[in-house]
C-alpha cells in the first residue's frame, strides 16, 4: 500500500529542464476512459512544448515499454513512447533513485492518494500548488474511514484541478467542493473540464497561457513564449 503521506525523493537540480510530473498507478492493457484521457492530455502537453514526465507510483502493470506499444492502438496515443522522453517506474519504492528535479517543477495528482504525494513533494519545492487531473468524485467509492477522509482531503490540496467531464465539473461547483469551495469565480478561474480540450489543441494552448500569467503557477513561466509561438 502506498504511503501517501511520503514526498517522494528528489534531487533537486536547476540545470535540469522544467517538467510537469504526472502521477499514475500501474496500468494494465485494459485501459478505461479516465486513463486514456490523462494520456492524451499527456501527449498534448508535449505539443504545446511541454516537458513531460511520466511516474509510475506502485511498480504495478505493464511497464513503459509496453504501455507505449500497447497505445499504438488508440487515436491520438500512437507516438506516446516518443514524445513521452522521460520516465520513472516505482517511484515509491525506498530503494529509487532520487528524482532529477528543477525546483521550477510542477506534480500532478490523478487519483486521490496520488495527489496527496503530489503535495507532499511539491512542498520541497518553489510552487506549493499541484495539478490535479480529477476524474471522479472518489469519497463515495469508500466507506467512512481513513481512506475516505483522504480522499475527502484530497480536494482541499492547493491545486489547478483539471476535470475530466464537464459534469463533474458542475457537480464540484454545485456542491462547493475543491476549487469552488470558496465562490464559483474563484473555481472557475482555477479548473476545466478536459474533454473539450483533449479535442481543442487551441484551447489547450490557451490553458497553459493562462496557467503561464498566474503568479501561483510558476512552473509555466519558462513555457510561456514557447507556447505562444505555436498559437
Amino acid at each position: 500500500m502506498l504511503n501517501h503521506r511520503r514526498a517522494l525523493s528528489l534531487f533537486i537540480d536547476d540545470s535540469q529542464p522544467i517538467r510537469l510530473n504526472i502521477l499514475v498507478p500501474g496500468f494494465d492493457q485494459k485501459l478505461t476512459g479516465g486513463p486514456l484521457n490523462i494520456m492524451r492530455f499527456a501527449v498534448q502537453a508535449v505539443k504545446a512544448g511541454i516537458n513531460v514526465r511520466w511516474i509510475n507510483l506502485d511498480g504495478g502493470g505493464i511497464n513503459f515499454e509496453q504501455l507505449a506499444t500497447h497505445l499504438k492502438k488508440y487515436e491520438g496515443l500512437e507516438k506516446f513512447g516518443k514524445l513521452i522522453s522521460s520516465n520513472v517506474w516505482h517511484a515509491t519504492s525506498l530503494e529509487s533513485t532520487p528524482i532529477l528535479t528543477n525546483s521550477n517543477d510542477m506534480f500532478m495528482g490523478t487519483i486521490f492518494d496520488s495527489a496527496l504525494i503530489a503535495s507532499e513533494t511539491q512542498k520541497l519545492l518553489k510552487n506549493p500548488n499541484i495539478i490535479y487531473f480529477i476524474q471522479d468524485y472518489e469519497c463515495v467509492f469508500f466507506p467512512h474511514g481513513s481512506t475516505f477522509g483522504e480522499a475527502t482531503e484530497s480536494y482541499d490540496l492547493p491545486h489547478f484541478a483539471i476535470f475530466s467531464t464537464t459534469m463533474l465539473q458542475d457537480f464540484f461547483r454545485e456542491k462547493k467542493l475543491g476549487v469552488y469551495k470558496q465562490n464559483a469565480s474563484l473555481g472557475a478561474k482555477r479548473s476545466f473540464a478536459s474533454l473539450p480540450v483533449v479535442k481543442s489543441y487551441s484551447r489547450f494552448k490557451i490553458f497553459f497561457i493562462y496557467l503561464s500569467k498566474d503568479s501561483t503557477f510558476s512552473f509555466f513561466k519558462p513555457c510561456y513564449h514557447i507556447i505562444k509561438q505555436h498559437s
